[in-house]
Formats: C-alpha cells, structure tokens, sequence
C-alpha cells in the first residue's frame, strides 16, 4: 500500500504538492513529490498541527500503521473534519487531503483515523 501511494500521489496530485509521510526519501523517489516526516511536524508546529501544515503548503496526509505511520493519528484528530479522504489502500492505509478553505468536509476522515487510533497496529 505504501508504494501504491506513492504511485497515486504522483498520478493524482499536482507537481507541486507536498506529503506528510513516514519514510520520506523512499516516498518521494516514487512519487516525485515534496515530502516531510510527521514526527517532525508535529515536534515544530508546538500545538497546531493544521496551522503548520497550511503555512507549509502541506496539503496531502498519508498515514498507514506501517513502522510507526500512525503515530501522527491523535494531533490529526484535532481537525480531521477538515480532511477530505482522498484514497484508501488495504491494510488501512489512506491519504487524505487538507483543502486550502477551513470547511468542513463531511468525509470519513474522522472514522478511519478513529480506527488507526484504537488501533495502530492491527492491519
């Protein structure tokens, strides 16, 4: 599902978009698109993870239990109705977007991330 990602993102998102996502330098190899490590986020963003995020033009989420992938899951709770789901792969693996607008999106986001957080490490 990782590497089915990657190949989305770079199928499906524009050419400069950038991805929150573990494993950074493999992502971005198949993707080609900019990529930044969610532990970092989350330890520079000091509280508000969706500001850091749109002030870094970090549009894209992907988020899967694979090593330590969902780690990220309880700061993206504080706004995931902001996020749009974009594509989903098994293993629970998903991609999510943050539009540029505050709107509400109404989209399961709020349910997958739910079920990373109880649990994170089932598949």
């Amino acid at each position: 599902s990782f590497f089915a990602a990657a190949r989305y993102v770079a199928a499906h998102t524009p050419p400069d978009a950038a991805v929150l996502t573990i494993k950074e330098a493999t992502f971005y190899y198949y993707s080609g698109r900019q990529v930044y490590h969610p532990d970092l986020a989350v330890k520079q963003a000091r509280g508000d993870l969706a500001d850091f995020l749109a002030r870094r033009n970090i549009r894209y989420i992907f988020v899967s239990p694979q090593v330590g992938g969902a780690r990220v899951v309880p700061f993206l709770d504080a706004f995931c109705g902001r996020l749009r789901l974009e594509q989903r792969w098994p293993g629970r693996a998903f991609l999510y977007h943050l539009p540029s607008d505050s709107a509400a999106t109404g989209s399961p986001a709020c349910t997958t991330l739910d079920s990373l957080a109880r649990n994170p490490e089932k598949d």
